[in-house]
């Protein structure tokens, strides 16, 4: 696992959008990670929605099998999403998180839901990215820190895998 400096020095400030209260989120998944389930809120973060909607798409069972319930009663219980660093250089943080995400007063989403009523996946997974880059010890990150992106880097790591960019600048429509 890699050195944080953020995290060394217990970056403990807690965060609630204007306007909104952490609440549950609702069921982690109704069936599983599927494409068209990641919707993009109140953050220009469009690069990480559509990181998770190509691995739901791609490897729809991974974000099952690498997401992982932690303690033992509901009110110890926690969500720890896997991040990787880039182009198979292993592990980078495991993040704990519960299943409360920003919503309105009147219970709706301000940032990532799920297309599918009472699924909680993307949310939680924004929510766990929010707290790898802001690097804070809480469980309520600045979900706007993960405004602009690198869709490839995201992908690369929520998989491990390798990035590729290809240059289309020189080729015709044809």
């Amino acid at each position: 696992i890699s050195y944080d400096p953020a995290l060394e020095r217990g970056n403990a400030q807690d965060w609630t959008p204007p306007g909104g209260t952490w609440q549950d989120a609702g069921r982690f998944f109704n069936e599983t990670a599927e494409f068209f389930d990641p919707v993009q809120g109140a953050v220009a973060n469009c690069y990480y929605i559509a990181a998770l909607s190509a691995i739901a798409w791609s490897q729809p069972y991974r974000i099952a099998q690498q997401t992982r319930a932690t303690g033992l009663g509901q009110s110890e219980f926690f969500d720890r999403v896997t991040f990787y660093k880039p182009d198979g250089q292993g592990l980078d943080r495991e993040i704990e998180v519960s299943e409360t995400v920003p919503k309105t007063g009147w219970g709706g989403f301000i940032y990532a839901r799920s297309s599918e009523d009472g699924e909680a996946w993307p949310a939680i997974y924004e929510k766990a990215f929010a707290k790898l880059k802001t690097g804070t010890t809480t469980d309520h990150p600045d979900i706007t820190a993960t405004g602009r992106g690198d869709c490839v880097w995201a992908t690369a790591q929520l998989t491990g895998g390798n990035r590729a960019y290809f240059d289309t600048a020189g080729r015709s429509a044809d």
